[in-house]
Parts: structure tokens; C-alpha cells; sequence
């Protein structure tokens, strides 16, 4: 019997977020979900792909950022560029 599979992750492949206990301390984590597969499409499941958590209580973990480069690397990349540029002239 086919009943097919619905909700919110249906074919797709994301992030949700948890919140649980660690002897009586909130903790907070996220996993990586794909039901995209096969697997996911027909049998109404999925795979968790990879998944984290702060070991620190009640401190928030970011899922899947990416760190802004600093400053301080755009002014050395400007600077060298513009040492360079002056130098070749």
C-alpha cells in the first residue's frame, strides 16, 4: 500500500533545530535532514546527514553559517594589491 509521505521536509534536504536536557541544563543542537532520497520519497523517512550541539547550557549554536571574512584581511588584500599595483607603474 502506497500512502505516499507529506510534511514539512518532504523531498528536500534541511536543517531543524532541537532543544533538550542534559542533566536538567537546556541544551540546543540542529541536524541536517535529507528526505530527498528514495528512500524519503516513498517510504515517508529520511537520513540525518550530520548534526551538532553546544555543550555549553542555554547557549544558542548557529546551523550551517558561514564566518564573514574580518576586516582586517580586506585591508591587507586592498593594500598588497595597491603596493603591487603602484610598484608595476
Amino acid at each position: 500500500m502506497d500512502t505516499g509521505a507529506v510534511g514539512l521536509f518532504y523531498n528536500q534536504r534541511a536543517y531543524f533545530g532541537m532543544e533538550f536536557q542534559i542533566e536538567g541544563k537546556t541544551h540546543y543542537g540542529w541536524a541536517l535532514l535529507d528526505c530527498s532520497t528514495l528512500f524519503g520519497q516513498v517510504l515517508g523517512g529520511g537520513e540525518i546527514v550530520s548534526w551538532a550541539y553546544n555543550s555549553v547550557p542555554n547557549q544558542a549554536i548557529i546551523a550551517g553559517a558561514v564566518p564573514e571574512p574580518s576586516t582586517w584581511v580586506f585591508l591587507a588584500v586592498g593594500g598588497a594589491t595597491l603596493f603591487l599595483w603602484k610598484r608595476r607603474s
